[in-house]
């Protein structure tokens, strides 16, 4: 995918914010995913942060062709940045509208993006994606590992989240293992995670 892809990546969506993206970077993670809530305070958190050490994804919901330059053109002008590493497609449960594909591939023949990802619950659906992705994205845990034989041989790459199963796997495990366990699998090139203050993400990055 990307040079700076590290093992665990950093997600926006429970409230991580700017302090936390910092303190991120600062202990060696280098990918930050601004996905399905693009929060202000995670987004100023990348701005600190040197552009060209960090992988950032961002994902777009449209099933409208002519919308997927808008959206990445917006992660961009909020992010002053160039380019964005990472464009996800996400949640494709009907499949992928042949114009939306084509904008995206459009984007990656421009420069503005280096790379294409999709997510999907369905894993059927998932594995027909594969060849025009440079990763799928998809839920794996040691409570869901169908995955390892439904996925994992079509895609190039995977990106997992959901690793501790929405918290309930922590008890029985302990977070860092949750992420070590994903990660152990070779496919798997980054594991998700998406803390919502510091003390979890210090939890989180013991599995380094």
């Amino acid at each position: 995918m990307t040079p700076h892809l590290s093992k665990l990546g950093l997600a926006s969506s429970y409230g991580a914010g700017a302090p936390e993206v910092v303190s991120a970077y600062e202990r060696g993670v280098s990918f930050f995913f601004w996905g399905a809530l693009r929060l202000p305070s995670f987004g100023a958190g990348i701005r600190r942060l040197p552009r060209e050490n960090i992988t950032v994804a961002i994902q777009t919901f449209t099933h409208r062709g002519f919308l997927v330059r808008p959206s990445v053109d917006a992660a961009r002008l909020r992010l002053r940045t160039d380019w964005i590493d990472v464009l996800c497609l996400a949640f494709r449960e009907e499949g992928i509208e042949p114009r939306v594909l084509d904008a995206a591939h459009a984007l990656v023949d421009r420069g503005v993006v280096r790379s294409l990802m999709v997510s999907a619950h369905d894993r059927a659906r998932l594995v027909s994606y594969a060849n025009d992705f440079d990763a799928l994205m998809v839920r794996y845990n040691a409570a869901h590992r169908g995955a390892e034989e439904a996925v994992f041989p079509a895609a190039r790459a995977v990106v997992a989240y959901t690793a501790t199963r929405w918290g309930s796997l922590v008890g029985p495990m302990r977070a860092s293992d949750c992420y070590r366990f994903a990660l152990s699998h070779p496919k798997v090139i980054s594991c998700l995670c998406a803390p919502a203050n510091r003390a979890e993400r210090r939890a989180q990055a013991k599995k380094r």
